[in-house]
């Protein structure tokens, strides 16, 4: 009986290290200029897909924005044109 609550608690711990890992890898990616429009265009990605099935299912889903609140002031290396644009799309994603 002992040895079933040893592997359940070790997969347990596997199970935190892995949701772990991957909270940290995303973060640890923002630190580059790359890696923060990287993590951008994940969520607009993710956004038009939520768009598109907007008329298929009963069930929608809130719009994503928090790379975007995170990394909206360090994107100074982009052309302002881009910056006013992509920050119009995420104003209207949170309205």
């Amino acid at each position: 009986m002992t040895d079933n609550w040893v592997s359940i608690a070790l997969l347990v711990l596997l199970v935190i290290m892995v949701v772990a890992n991957v909270f940290l890898k995303g973060r640890k990616m923002e630190k580059s200029p790359t890696g923060k429009m990287m993590v951008i265009y994940m969520e607009l990605n993710s956004n038009k897909n939520i768009l598109e099935s907007l008329g298929a299912s009963r069930h929608y889903k809130k719009f994503k924005t928090g790379a975007w609140e995170r990394n909206r002031s360090k994107l100074d290396f982009l052309p302002y044109e881009l910056q006013t644009s992509m920050a119009h799309a995420f104003d209207m994603a949170e309205d």
